[in-house]
């Protein structure tokens, strides 16, 4: 028989209540929202950090992929990068592994 603590449940449903925003990797960034108007916030704060360190975001290379909850209602993201529209991809592969 287990004998649980309401303290201790408390608390780790508060750690999993936490939300991974962006991933961070050598030189690589993956922001994640559940809301598109999230994502274009954290991108929008993302692309200020950098330019204040005199830094540059390669468009070329930036790109959105949307992996939605409902897939019947999977309408493309629009992320702007300024006045310029990010890409929107369905896989995306990193160091081997890819994503869809």
């Amino acid at each position: 028989m287990a004998v649980f603590s309401a303290y201790v449940v408390s608390k780790l449903i508060q750690r999993l209540a936490a939300v991974v925003r962006d991933l961070l990797y050598a030189d690589d960034c993956a922001l994640m929202a559940h809301l598109q108007t999230d994502v274009q916030h954290l991108f929008n704060h993302l692309l200020n950090a950098i330019t204040r360190f005199g830094l540059t975001v390669s468009l070329k290379k930036t790109q959105v992929m949307l992996q939605p909850f409902d897939l019947l209602d999977s309408t493309p993201p629009v992320i702007l990068a300024g006045q310029t529209p990010l890409p929107v991809i369905e896989k995306f592969c990193y160091l081997g592994n890819v994503l869809s």
